[in-house]
């Protein structure tokens, strides 16, 4: 068979794949995209053996391209497109709807990669080849000005981004509030407000958004899971964890059914997932998550996008939490060239890496370097984003703690008061956010021994956390341990005791016994048992918050340390010092070890342990 006929047979197939080979766009549709790919694929070999350059090619290389493009394929896909570019600029023209349309899916599939200047050149041409073409109020010309608002908000470009999806809703709203293109427009711009902490602004838009979703396609659609996606970021964000770990379930469930195990979507879901776990301290099922996630990444996309390095920051994360600081590092630090290498240094999301970092750093006594990232990361936020934003906020009250935990309240009183003025001029006073600064002042004052003020600021705090959260939520219970402690330190043990017990009440039927949260409640309410001479209750709870702490975190973290040294101070009180100096040289030596010799909790162990060792030696 000489090449012309190869070419005629091969055109054939090509003719009969095309016709058999449905829309993928339609998920209804997947099944037999599955099972056809493999011919389909043959038939790309054919067009670019034989150069076979139709209309018929272009539409079977174009479908083809769009389904990997949906399997997270996306490499197979991107020379799919660039052919069928080549294809359409000889049959239709450079100015041609075809074309742009193959433009934005190529620009798509670029976007997902990482691949963000590409992805904007394409964009950009698409725009304006629809624009020129079908005119600015086609809703062709929103889906772009929507896909390349995408583009700018992962690039840290929010005011463009907002500019372009409010262009793009006012398109789609033609098309009435009832269709598939709006709904995903509200979901983008609730996504921005949620990114910017406005979460009033950001709810409706998110609920609003799943409602048209599932009327419209279906609760087993992709789009579908997208938005119960977010919508459960949102009340992660708000604190509702319960609804955002039930939201992340079924969205989980639904790509599992949609695209396997083995989908960077399916992934996602499982990252969010263990992150809220995190939350509720149950840390082994965060770890299995968090480690499958960051697996299915690496094996679907590599290791050079944004998707893998948010993966490897939540692993950092977790690792932090549990006190493994030495494994956290290398990982901040991997994420953190990863995404100078995508984003560059000045982009918000390589600045709150190096927050991370310097959060760290400071867990480690190492202030000077956590000094410095912090300045860093507060310089990139102002030049991005401003000093209006709500960034650069979070930004100063995170150097105003470092100062504050060094003592130094001079230098961090105004920068915790200048972060609050931010606050309330970007988001008002109604946010966890805004209650979190104001404990953080208020406990400043504590330290400072300014109690009116501190009692105010704590009251405030509580008032809000209870109006936005509700009475039942841990943030509420936090409140009413710091102004348990507050009463405690002026000796107002009868009005401490009674708010530490309704903050281990909450905080266990919240989060369960086997918290971090419930340990620290434990931990303190042992100190004030002490200091009212009920010595045994003391001790009950002492030892609770140590077994938490050795399950939570193993007998190597600073917090297990931390309780060791106020038992051993109990028992010291108790004049029983057998028993308490083999705690304290316990205590000191995990704190020596994990934290160094020269940090501020090393040395109050020291301080009691020579106390305690003095005493001893007397009798």
């Amino acid at each position: 068979m000489n090449k012309e006929t190869q070419k005629k047979w091969a055109e054939l197939a090509i003719k009969s794949v095309e016709r058999d080979f449905p829309n993928p766009q339609n998920i209804d549709n997947w099944l037999e995209c599955k099972e056809l790919l493999d011919c389909a694929l043959l038939c790309v070999e054919h067009v670019n053996v034989y150069f076979i350059q139709t209309d018929i090619s272009a539409f079977l290389l174009s479908r083809t391209g769009i389904y990997l493009k949906i399997q997270a394929r996306f490499k197979e896909a991107i020379p799919l497109f660039q052919t069928v570019l080549s294809i359409r600029s000889k049959l239709v023209g450079k100015q041609h709807p075809d074309y742009a349309s193959t433009l934005n899916n190529l620009a798509e599939a670029f976007n997902s990669q990482g691949q963000y200047q590409q992805a904007l050149s394409l964009y950009k041409e698409a725009l304006h080849i629809i624009g020129q073409s079908l005119g600015k109020q086609h809703p062709s010309y929103a889906t772009i000005l929507n896909n390349l608002g995408l583009l700018w908000y992962v690039q840290g470009q929010y005011e463009q981004a907002l500019s372009l999806y409010h262009a793009a809703l006012d398109i789609h709203q033609m098309l009435g509030h009832s269709h598939p293109d709006y709904a995903a427009n509200l979901g983008n711009i609730a996504g921005l407000y949620r990114a910017l902490g406005q979460y009033e602004q950001a709810l409706p838009l998110y609920q609003e958004n799943l409602q048209i979703t599932a009327q419209i396609l279906g609760k087993q659609h992709p789009d579908y899971a997208i938005s119960l996606n977010n919508l459960a970021c949102l009340y992660h964000s708000i604190g509702d964890y319960e609804q955002a770990l039930a939201l992340h379930k079924d969205a989980l469930d639904i790509r599992e059914k949609l695209f396997g195990k083995q989908h960077p979507e399916y992934a996602q879901s499982l990252n969010n997932l263990a992150k809220v776990y995190e939350l509720y301290g149950q840390y082994e099922k965060a770890f299995s998550l968090s480690k499958v996630s960051l697996g299915i990444v690496e094996q679907t996309l590599g290791q050079q996008n944004l998707t893998y390095a948010m993966s490897l920051l939540n692993l950092a994360g977790l690792y932090e939490s549990q006190g493994h600081y030495k494994q956290a590092l290398p990982l901040y630090n991997q994420v953190l060239s990863l995404r100078e290498k995508i984003l560059g240094k000045k982009h918000p999301d390589y600045a709150a890496v190096l927050n991370n970092i310097a959060g760290l750093y400071e867990l480690l006594g190492e202030y000077n370097k956590a000094f410095s990232l912090y300045q860093e990361d507060l310089q990139i936020t102002e030049e991005v984003l401003g000093k209006q934003h709500i960034d650069y906020a979070f930004g100063l009250n995170n150097l105003a703690y470092l100062y504050k935990s060094q003592g130094q309240y001079a230098l961090a009183q105004p920068l915790y008061e200048e972060s609050l003025r931010i606050l309330v001029e970007s988001i008002g006073k109604d946010n966890p956010y805004y209650a979190a600064n104001l404990n953080n002042l208020g406990y400043l004052y504590h330290q400072k021994q300014q109690y009116d003020k501190a009692f105010s600021l704590y009251h405030e705090a509580m008032e809000i956390r209870e109006r936005i959260l509700g009475n039942q939520h841990p943030d509420y219970a936090q409140s009413l341990n710091n102004l348990a402690r507050l009463y405690e330190s002026q000796g107002k043990y009868e009005k401490a005791l009674p708010l530490y017990q309704e903050d281990l009440c909450i905080t266990e039927q919240a989060l369960g016994k086997q918290h971090p949260d419930y340990a620290i409640s434990a931990n303190n309410i042992a100190g004030l048992y002490q200091s009212l001479g009920k010595f045994d209750q003391a001790l009950y709870f002492y030892r609770e918050a140590l077994n938490i702490r050795a399950q939570l975190f193993g007998r190597q973290h600073p917090d297990y340390a931390q309780t060791l040294g106020s038992l051993a101070n109990l028992y010291q009180t108790l004049g029983q010092y057998e028993q308490a100096l083999p705690l304290f040289e316990k205590s000191l030596k995990i704190l020596c070890d994990v934290l160094g010799e020269q940090h501020p909790d090393v040395n109050v162990v020291q301080d009691n342990y020579a106390a305690c060792l003095k005493k001893s030696c007397e009798e």
